[in-house]
């Protein structure tokens, strides 16, 4: 059965601000208190009704009802992914092909760039209407995964180090490609 998460503010206006209501607040204000449940349900719309019912829910705004993916849903295959990375961007056309790669790919000077592009690819293709990039601090030391929900316009973002974007630091060649796009979706998968 899917799970749905329910987020919800208070609907009152604020005592600091009584002309600006709760729930228009910053997000990361500490005065908004948020509450979060996971329900079970058939459809979004007897998720809906259920959190109508919840105690901790009423008299308060509720801004969100959503699927929450089930870890199932972001395991691919390697033929699925490499599929994927053949396949390309439609964005960009960009496309990666496994007679390009050789070697270590975690120790190329290009490896930061190598990331970056099939994060592009994963974003375009396996995870429809989710765009996701990676994106590097000024030393290359540390990557910002970004996912944005083009249906609801969310943005999440998550933080990890740079050799944290590959699982086998040994892989060499296509199996390196396929180790960094692994690497994506478990970082990208807690953000979906």
């Amino acid at each position: 059965m899917p799970k749905f998460r329910v987020i919800s503010e208070p609907y009152r206006l604020d005592r600091f601000s009584p002309a600006v209501p709760t729930h228009r607040r910053i997000r990361g204000d500490e005065s908004v208190q948020r509450k979060v449940t996971v329900i079970d349900a058939d459809d979004l719309f007897v998720a809906l009704h259920q959190t109508i019912e919840l105690r901790e829910h009423r008299k308060r705004s509720i801004t969100s009802i959503e699927e929450v993916f089930p870890a199932e849903a972001l395991y691919f295959s390697d033929d699925e992914i490499a599929a994927a990375l053949k396949q390309g961007s439609t964005q960009s056309q960009e496309k990666l092909d496994p007679e390009d790669f050789e070697g270590n790919l975690y120790e190329e000077a290009g490896f930061n760039d190598t990331v970056a592009s099939v994060a592009e690819i994963l974003g375009d293709t396996l995870l429809p209407g989710m765009f996701l990039t990676v994106a590097e601090d000024m030393d290359g030391a540390n990557a910002i995964v970004h996912v944005r929900d083009a249906a609801t316009g969310d943005y999440r973002a998550a933080t990890a180090e740079m050799k944290r974007m590959i699982q086998d630091h040994s892989a060499e060649g296509w199996n390196g490609v396929l180790s960094i796009a692994r690497a994506i979706i478990d970082t990208a998968e807690p953000l979906l």
